[in-house]
């Protein structure tokens, strides 16, 4: 089914590179967009090919395994140069690139990138060279849709993570949700004073969950369900929003592996752009000794969300909480590979899967005057969930406080006035205090 599918989105690429001369090739991490590209390469193997990439492992992993002879490389990195703009423009422009191909597309839409590349490829495509490109997420956070700025809207048909999981060619991922009970109740405390709503949220918390702890016997429990025999060797990415986030952390992370598995030895790598942490994935597997029972964790911050699978992989923890559809979609697609034999495993620590980025977004244009007709959903993953019901209601609460820590008592007063004595919709407090529509309600109700 994957050649199928492959075969598929290839033809139907090369046909619309040569009715439009752009192509936008929208596909679930894993799906294996690179090979298609270097079929395409390889199909057109007298014409040079430019391709621009974003890390050096996913370079040096088209270089080592396809070994294309017509690809000259260029980095993003160098391409958002904004003092060298004029001449990278002059330097592309000069070369009889048959082909321009953007992997990671999205990352067309930086703020740097955006600017070089509105005038580079008009410029391409007015002299005859064909822009292709790669993604998993062509909708920014930033409501930069690349597929239509760059691509004017040519592109693939449709295939998502969830066709793929249903055709088989990729096993739907085991999605837990779990969270340090105390840890987040801690994080809160100093928003008791905030209002009367986050301070009897708070107590309601402390008062049912202040006992609760620890999150070992769920990795644990959860790694035997898939495996059913604990493996000799695991592998965990942590992703963190922060270098700090990491250091102040990652010793408890640790503690709670070694707590899952107690027969197993902990190695961990910490993978930043900080001087005290390593620069490179290849460092960090280095760093392993790769014998006897053991658990891997990588903690990463702003590193791995893309250009890195590996077969060793067990699981992710999540511990940055994201609306992004990118930095989401690229996090779980560590762990979804149409190559894995296992289920991955997802531990979402920070409670992604409550987040509602379909209305965070409608939000989010609401506010910044985007027409409301204009469609800017990411909608959801329909996949199978596995969470305690006092998680899921813990979780109820505590989004909350975090959404309503900034209002002040004067606010919410006059919110319950509005709506009580002047009966006025509910949408207007939703919109006053930027809230969604169960938070607003629940506001106006307590008390």
């Amino acid at each position: 089914m994957l050649q199928k599918r492959q075969s598929e989105t290839y033809m139907e690429m090369c046909a619309c590179l040569e009715e439009h001369g752009l192509c936008c090739v929208e596909r679930p991490t894993g799906f294996g967009k690179t090979k298609l590209f270097m079929d395409y390469a390889n199909k057109h193997s007298d014409d040079k090919m430019l391709y621009i990439y974003d890390t050096n492992s996913a370079r040096s992993d088209i270089e080592s395994g396809y070994a294309p002879n017509n690809v000259e490389f260029l980095s993003y990195k160098a391409l958002s140069l904004s003092a060298r703009r004029d001449s990278i423009i002059r330097e592309l422009c000069s070369q009889p690139y048959h082909t321009i191909i953007f992997d990671e597309a999205h990352l067309m839409g930086g703020p740097n990138i955006k600017k070089i590349l509105s005038t580079l490829i008009p410029l391409a495509v007015a002299t005859g060279v064909r822009i292709l490109g790669g993604t998993a997420t062509k909708l920014r956070t930033d409501l930069v849709d690349v597929s239509i700025r760059f691509f004017k809207g040519y592109g693939v048909s449709e295939y998502t993570m969830l066709d793929a999981i249903e055709d088989g060619i990729m096993l739907e991922p085991v999605w837990c949700a779990t969270v340090h009970y105390k840890a987040l109740l801690r994080s809160v405390e100093k928003y008791y004073n905030a209002n009367s709503f986050v301070r009897t949220s708070i107590s309601q918390l402390t008062k049912a969950y202040a006992n609760l702890d620890g999150v070992s016997t769920v990795y644990r429990e959860t790694v035997k369900q898939v495996y059913v025999k604990i493996p000799v060797s695991m592998r965990f990415i942590i992703f963190y929003p922060s270098i700090k986030a990491i250091d102040d952390n990652f010793h408890r992370d640790i503690k709670e592996f070694g707590k899952a598995f107690p027969n197993h030895r902990i190695e961990y790598g910490l993978l930043s752009s900080s001087s005290k942490h390593m620069s490179t994935i290849t460092e960090v597997e280095q760093s392993f000794s790769g014998v006897g029972k053991r658990v891997q964790l990588i903690f990463a911050v702003n590193m791995l969300n893309q250009a890195y699978h590996s077969v060793d992989l067990t699981g992710i923890v999540m511990y940055r909480s994201t609306l992004s559809n990118i930095i989401f979609t690229q996090e779980l697609g560590r762990i979804m590979s149409v190559m894995a034999k296992f289920n991955g495993i997802v531990f979402d620590n920070v409670g992604n899967v409550f987040i509602r980025p379909d209305v965070a977004m409608a939000g989010i244009q609401n506010f910044s005057g985007v027409p409301s007709g204009t469609k800017r959903e990411r909608g959801h993953l329909k996949l199978k969930l596995q969470a305690s019901n006092e998680l899921i209601e813990f979780q109820k609460v505590y989004l909350r406080i975090m959404a309503t820590r900034e209002i002040t008592q004067e606010q919410i007063d006059y919110a319950k006035r509005i709506t009580s004595e002047m009966h006025a919709p509910i949408e207007l407090v939703m919109q006053g205090l930027r809230l969604t529509k169960d938070v607003a309600e629940s506001l106006v109700q307590d008390g």
